[in-house]
């Protein structure tokens, strides 16, 4: 985990860090299940409330996201 944090902040911009999750989401939907898919979107909502608000740019992230896996 740590140092997936660590070539996440090196990322030089919010563009770099959206094209590489979607990297990451492309090789999740080719390698995993329906049913763990779901579960990570899941997931993912949990994080995105943690804060008791899920923001637009969050909203479009998942949704994006469930597309991604062929969940939407």
């Amino acid at each position: 985990l740590k140092r997936s944090v660590a070539e996440y902040r090196r990322l030089p911009n919010a563009a770099a860090r959206l094209a590489e999750a979607t990297r990451c989401t492309e090789l999740l939907r080719g390698q995993t299940g329906p049913e763990l898919l779901r579960q990570i979107l899941a997931d993912l909502w949990a994080i995105a409330g943690a804060d008791g608000y899920i923001s637009d740019e969050e909203q479009r992230f998942i949704m994006d996201t469930a597309q991604r896996f062929g969940l939407a």
